[in-house]
């Protein structure tokens, strides 16, 4: 029996509750699961080194190609003549010097005479013992490709460099195919000079100083 008071009801009536979804709002949108799909297969595909690798050999191919095209088994300029004559002159005799053979012979402007006669090159041996190597291995046209592979190698090491730093694999490639697409580093690559030879040192020291601040091994540090 209810019973009333002033003419209301003692019985409260019923309440009606809203239910909650537990369901997030971008999952209800058209769309969102696609875009949350399609964003871990980014970030899955970024993370996969293999790929990296795959894109860093499609790019240094090119690169090759590329040099092929515009290379020519000869020296120009006086730094050419510098390092190079002076690294076949190692490669032949042993000797870093010369004495003229008959008095108009051409000699390079990078070539010092000493009192006694004799004439050394200006610049350190540490190029022209490469190209020496080269050229008792292989011959004089390989050793005018030292620097074409020493532009390889120096950005096979700045793609190792950009992914020590912590950027992933198509910011690396990205890094790298700027740097092959500059003219003056192509231009270095193809020309006999120490240009390049510079660049593939500071890659590769840069590289491993990277990995002595992360790993701490001295012998790191020492190649860097």
């Amino acid at each position: 029996m209810t019973s009333e008071t002033n003419g209301v009801s003692a019985n409260p009536s019923p309440q009606t509750t809203t239910p909650i979804s537990n369901t997030a709002p971008h999952d209800s949108q058209p769309g969102g699961s696609a875009r949350k799909s399609s964003s871990n297969v980014w970030v899955a595909l970024t993370r996969n080194e293999s790929a990296g690798v795959a894109g860093l050999v499609i790019l240094l191919l090119i690169f090759v190609a590329f040099l092929g095209t515009r290379f020519h088994p000869a020296i120009q300029a006086p730094d050419a003549n510098g390092y190079w004559a002076q690294g076949t002159l190692l490669a032949e005799t042993g000797r870093l010097w010369f004495e003229p053979e008959i008095p108009p012979q051409y000699i390079g402007m990078h070539w010092l005479v000493t009192e006694d006669g004799r004439y050394f090159s200006r610049y350190p041996p540490g190029l022209g013992s490469i190209v020496a190597i080269v050229y008792r291995l292989f011959g004089y046209q390989a050793s005018v490709a030292v620097n074409p592979a020493l532009a390889v190698l120096a950005l096979a090491a700045f793609y190792l460099l950009l992914r020590g730093m912590g950027l992933r694999w198509p910011w690396a490639l990205l890094g790298v195919a700027f740097l092959m697409t500059i003219p003056s580093f192509a231009r270095h690559a193809l020309v006999c000079d120490s240009h390049m030879a510079i660049v593939f040192l500071l890659t590769w020291g840069m590289l491993f100083l990277v990995r002595w601040s992360k790993r701490g091994r001295h012998i790191d540090a020492f190649v860097g």
